[in-house]
């Protein structure tokens, strides 16, 4: 079947298409993309995934045209001077 696997890194993407024979899992389509070898600090185990903008389970079965998105970990940014005023 026809799937395929994207990654974005703030100015770093990633897509590829490819095909594999049912079953496949989601994680069995990461793992069988280049994704972790173009971007080896990746740990697919901790890292949340999709089909097409709907976080699944890695052991998610995939469906013919299944594009898996791998997401990037949200970042929070702590301010020390959090309230809204401007006294400095």
């Amino acid at each position: 079947m026809k799937l395929s696997v994207a990654y974005a890194a703030g100015s770093k993407s990633f897509r590829q298409a490819f095909e594999l024979a049912a079953p496949v899992t989601a994680e069995q389509a990461i793992h069988h993309s280049k994704l972790l070898s173009e971007f080896p600090d990746l740990d697919i185990k901790k890292l949340k995934i999709g089909i097409f903008g709907k976080v699944c389970k890695n052991t998610q079965p995939l469906e013919e045209g299944d594009r898996v998105e791998v997401y990037e970990p949200t970042r929070v940014v702590i301010d020390d001077d959090d309230d809204d005023d401007d006294d400095d």
